[in-house]
């Protein structure tokens, strides 16, 4: 299990350095993760960011969602975020101005 652990780790250290190059990274993992119905590592995954909130590593990659891949998959994927990070997305202002 110990070895599980530290490979996953090494996994999100390099794409938490990625997504200091690359922020459409993500956004990608984003919507990965959403796709297959595991959005719980995505907060692991902002854990491991420089952002290093979910709150603010998932405004940023809602944001970087709605800009490049359009409303429709921005807009498919925001009820489940709600129900899945209440706490972040609830009276978040940014995450409301990008659905408004």
């Amino acid at each position: 299990k110990q070895w599980y652990q530290r490979r996953v780790r090494g996994i999100w250290k390099f794409l938490s350095e990625f997504y200091l190059v690359e922020p459409r990274v993500g956004y990608h993992l984003l919507y990965y993760l959403y796709s297959r119905a595991q959005l719980d590592l995505y907060s692991e995954f902002a854990s491991f960011t420089s952002v290093g909130t979910l709150k603010s590593c998932l405004t940023e990659d809602l944001r970087i969602c709605q800009e490049e891949d359009g409303p429709a998959t921005f807009y498919r994927m925001i009820p489940e975020l709600y129900q899945k990070f209440p706490g972040v997305t609830t009276g978040n202002a940014n995450i409301l101005h990008l659905i408004v």
